[in-house]
């Protein structure tokens, strides 16, 4: 819901939806990249695409290489229908 033009995608698996499900919406609404583990049923040749084993742990370098500050990054958009206590909420989406 929140990508934006240049913006990198992780899609985690949650309890009730997997972000994976959600990258053609997210390339649609302009991802230029996708962090993702699951195999693609179909590659956009416009797009960066990196298979990880976890994409969630792959958020924490990514991030640390990626500075707000640097201007070295695009936006990152989460998809994920987990619970988190942490930011009081249930499920949708998150952006950093």
């Amino acid at each position: 819901r929140e990508v934006r033009p240049g913006t990198l995608f992780f899609a985690l698996p949650g309890l009730h939806a997997d972000g994976h499900r959600f990258i053609p919406a997210a390339i649609a609404a302009g991802a230029c990249a996708v962090v993702h583990s699951a195999e693609l049923p179909s590659y956009d040749p416009s797009v960066a695409y990196v298979k990880v084993p976890d994409p969630r742990f792959a958020m924490s370098p990514i991030a640390a290489a990626c500075p707000p500050w640097s201007g070295r990054c695009c936006a990152v958009a989460v998809v994920s229908h987990r619970t988190n206590p942490a930011c009081g909420r249930t499920g949708g989406s998150t952006a950093t």
